[in-house]
């Protein structure tokens, strides 16, 4: 079973995996197919004929255009934009430290 929470919308023709999520305005286009155990945060806008792997993680107020691919375990962060013909995995940039190296330069 998936969850849609009110006043989000699902367009026709959509695959809700089991588990998943879809938050409150959340718009979801015609045609799309959303694998298990996917948590789509509140305003987010998802085009036509969009492809979400299982247990990926979509943000709020995202815009992903129509025809855009995404693996599982996918993360895309609040507030972005994936631009249509993008198929990729796209994860949160990970923080590195600076390491200091003799001379002051950064390794």
């Amino acid at each position: 079973m998936a969850y849609v929470e009110h006043g989000a919308h699902v367009g026709s023709g959509c695959r809700i995996g089991h588990g998943s999520w879809i938050d409150r305005g959340a718009v979801i286009g015609d045609r799309t197919v959303i694998g298990d155990g996917v948590r789509i945060g509140r305003g987010t806008v998802i085009g036509n004929r969009v492809h979400i792997g299982s247990h990926s993680r979509i943000g709020s107020s995202v815009l992903i255009e129509h025809g855009v691919h995404l693996d599982s375990d996918s993360t895309v962060p609040d507030g972005s934009e994936v631009l249509a013909g993008m198929h990729s995995r796209l994860t949160p940039a990970r923080h590195r430290p600076h390491r200091k190296t003799r001379g002051g330069m950064a390794a």
